[in-house]
């Protein structure tokens, strides 16, 4: 027999306190050796890196699998070689990027070196910005207010019920928006990391729209799994936040950020055997991801007569912030006496084209040309969001007359005023990974507790509310379920079950402290 709970009579969990311990972890604070932790951690010596679990008498235990860590290579070291306290896995196998409460996908290139780079690609709206109408103090502060404007009403109504403000370099929590006062309700101030501090009016005011953390030093952590379906296109050890460096310039799926996106925007001869096509190899050929991005526009037959092509196409990349200059190098040909009009073009709005460069026609026919020197073309004043190459003309009525360009590298600065910064706290703190299970014994039903915080730091999962707060702050952690279902967790009732058993899980933890407050809505 099968027994369904009663809604009117499920009791059901309001909310969970968590303490978080340290895991028993020893103080790190006492030098040893010359600062390495007594209780175990990450060294290196030479070019390798060694994973140890404690310091003791001048003898230090190596982990069974410490030796070659982090994807060194275990080497012989000389008698007083230095051994130096490491922070993360020389790898960077240990490094997470966290967006509010989920960790994104990220690609690293010159881990361990002087060229470290962590690439991510999150989503950013427009800036929310708007202007303070009164000056603030460095007292308590329960509420901001700002001019009555039209921007910032916009900005207000854009605004979730709360989360980060940014007012100069001070952070606050906020937990109200009123559209009708222009009054942000604040919760707490000189949030993380910064200090209080007095700020003028009329000085901005911004919605922190993602609260990012980069977090390492967990050297027992697997490998991060990616969708590198997401992964921009730009080489990445090369590349950077405002210099984009192609040498593969899209794939068939179109998903990957950093893209060249493909337009026929017109062609006479579409429908015939031979038609006008954009292509993705060297010399009119094809590959996935793309190695080029090229055009070749044809001369088609109809009835058994060559006509003359008609066309337009291009190849468009674009970037929020707009390019400042390109470079760009390839190839061009012709097997005929006519040139159609080929030219590499910007955009403000990635429909009306602006030409850079016109590229000379080639000198011979039914031969590869290099394409004339393109390096560090300036694209002049204005905010040109979109870059491409355009092809555009006809192509004479002639047996297998064809016009080809193609580029093979690319390359783009970027608008550094323009870029978007993200501020980082100016010194790192310890944190605590939090990953955890709490689960009702009697129903199987459990939800897991995802995220990163402080040692000390309480945590607040209301089912009731449906929230979950971190020294009564929201951010930071997540929940996930182990089945669908409407409440975040029930307990079965009295008539169901006579007991209830709540668990709390986390791998190498024991003894949590789990306070729990619930409400019998045992009502018949």
């Amino acid at each position: 027999m099968q027994v369904i709970p009663n809604p009117m009579t499920a009791q059901r969990i309001l909310s969970f306190s968590i303490h978080v311990g340290s895991k028993g972890d020893a103080s790190v604070d006492t030098a040893v050796g010359g600062g390495l932790s007594a209780a175990g951690g990450l060294c290196y010596v030479d070019t390798e890196q060694i994973l140890y679990t404690n310091i003791s008498a001048g003898v230090m235990t190596v982990a069974a699998n410490g030796r070659g860590y982090g994807g060194t290579t275990a080497a012989v070291h000389l008698d007083n070689a230095v051994l130096k306290r490491s922070q993360m896995m020389a790898n960077g196998q240990d490094v997470r990027v966290q967006f509010n409460q989920n960790f994104v996908d990220i690609w690293t290139s010159g881990m361990n070196t002087s060229a470290t780079k962590i690439w991510c690609v999150p989503k950013y709206q427009a800036d929310f910005k708007m202007t303070l109408l009164t000056a603030l103090g460095t007292g308590s502060v329960s509420a901001i207010a700002v001019e009555k404007t039209t921007a910032n009403l916009a900005v207000l109504k854009r605004m979730p019920a709360s989360g980060l403000l940014l007012i100069e370099n001070e952070v606050f929590y906020y937990a109200g928006v009123n559209i009708t006062t222009y009054v942000i309700t604040v919760v707490g101030r000189a949030q993380r990391g910064t200090s209080a501090a007095t700020h003028a009016a009329k000085v901005a005011v911004r919605m922190i729209e993602h609260d990012v953390w980069l977090l390492w030093g967990n050297a027992s952590i697997d490998a991060q799994i990616v969708n590198d379906a997401r992964k921009p296109m730009i080489n990445l050890a090369t590349s950077t936040n405002t210099t984009w460096v192609w040498e593969s310039f899209g794939t068939a799926s179109g998903t990957r950020s950093a893209t060249w996106r493909p337009t026929l925007v017109k062609s006479a001869g579409q429908t015939s055997a031979t038609p006008t096509r954009l292509y993705t190899d060297t010399q009119n050929a094809d590959a996935d991801p793309f190695a080029v991005v090229g055009i070749s526009a044809r001369a088609f037959q109809s009835a058994g007569v060559w006509k003359a092509e008609t066309y337009e196409a291009n190849w468009l990349v674009s970037h929020p912030a707009g390019f400042a200059t390109v470079t760009v190098s390839g190839y061009k040909r012709r097997t005929s006496t006519t040139w159609s009009v080929l030219t590499f073009v910007k955009s403000t709005n990635g429909t009306t084209m602006t030409v850079v460069f016109t590229e000379a026609t080639p000198t011979v026919a039914n031969a590869w040309q290099a394409l004339a020197a393109h390096s560090g073309v300036s694209l002049s004043t204005g905010v040109w969001t979109t870059i491409g190459i355009k092809g555009s003309g006809s192509v004479t009525a002639v047996a297998n007359h064809e016009h080809d360009f193609e580029l093979t590298d690319a390359s783009a600065t970027i608008t550094s005023a323009s870029v978007m910064q993200l501020g980082f706290a100016s010194t790192t703190e310890d944190n605590y990974y939090l990953d955890a299970a709490i689960s009702v014994t009697e129903t199987g039903e459990s939800l897991q507790v995802i995220g990163t915080c402080k040692v000390g730091d309480e945590i607040v999962i209301d089912c009731d509310a449906e929230t979950i707060k971190v020294n009564g702050i929201e951010g930071g952690i997540a929940l996930d379920w182990n089945s669908v279902r409407e409440g975040w967790l029930d307990l079965p009732s009295p008539q169901q079950k006579s007991t209830c058993t709540v668990v709390y899980t986390e791998n190498g933890v024991s003894n949590a402290a789990l306070d729990i407050d619930w409400e019998n809505r045992n009502t018949l």
